[in-house]
């Protein structure tokens, strides 16, 4: 049995009041090479929506087979400086006459975005009834692993009182990563959903578990963008959802037909 990781919905929504090209989420999704990536860009940066375009449709020429401790810091700094040469080329594209100077101002400071990338990759018999899954991450863009109603996995908060206001971030500067980079490594099989999120639906979505709810049956009724609104509105309305930039990535793990 060959498995493969089924892209089942993937959306996103401004703050409430928005509009949809003010939202500053970005995903990028290469089935092809089954990679998924979520970025949520900082509120208080430049220009921090096309810092996370460019991190997410970037992740594609990470080398996941270096997604592991001891060898993903070296290949995230190499990749990281290539995701800044490109941002370089973009600012020097813009035309900075046109902009008042208290954007020039912030400009200086660069831009900003939470990241997570997620690559699945096919095992070798007799495990080919498996799926690799590894992940990095940098802030709190989350991962979710549910197996038979069950929530297997969180990464790389796994408590909703681990989300905060200043979060790590991954930076158009040259700014020293540290021990912020998480790294995640497991094993998907049949029947498993993958959620990516950024963090106001992951912290709804732990807190719902938390109090013993299944959040990812209300995730599983989504396959439509009308869904993903009601859905987040009716959350919003009723305050248990943040009203901000929300974005959700739905992947279902299965034999490949």
């Amino acid at each position: 049995m060959t498995l493969v990781a089924t892209l089942k919905f993937s959306g996103k929504l401004p703050k409430g009041g928005y509009l949809p090209s003010e939202c500053e989420d970005h995903f990028a999704i290469d089935e092809d090479s089954s990679k998924f990536a979520m970025a949520d860009g900082a509120t208080e940066a430049s220009y921090s929506g096309i810092w996370a375009r460019i991190l997410v449709e970037s992740f594609r020429e990470f080398d996941s087979s270096l997604m592991i401790p001891g060898e993903v810091e070296t290949q995230f700094d190499s990749w990281l400086g290539r995701c800044r040469a490109t941002w370089i080329d973009w600012e020097g594209s813009l035309n900075k006459d046109g902009l008042p100077w208290f954007a020039s101002e912030k400009l200086l400071s660069g831009s900003a975005a939470t990241f997570i990338g997620v690559s699945f990759e096919s095992l070798p018999s007799p495990a080919s009834d498996q799926l690799s899954c590894k992940a990095v991450a940098l802030g709190d863009s989350c991962l979710f692993i549910v197996r038979d109603n069950w929530l297997r996995e969180c990464f790389p908060i796994d408590n909703a009182s681990n989300f905060g206001p200043t979060p790590a971030l991954v930076r158009t500067l040259s700014y020293p990563i540290g021990d912020n980079l998480q790294v995640f490594s497991s094993v998907a099989i049949d029947g498993e959903r993958v959620y990516l999120t950024t963090d106001a639906l992951g912290k709804w979505f732990l807190e719902l578990c938390e109090r013993g709810e299944e959040p990812w049956k209300l995730l599983d009724s989504v396959s439509t963008p009308p869904d993903f609104e009601n859905l987040v509105e009716v959350h919003r309305a009723n305050r248990s959802l943040r009203d901000d930039d929300t974005s959700l990535i739905a992947i279902e793990i299965k034999a490949e037909t």
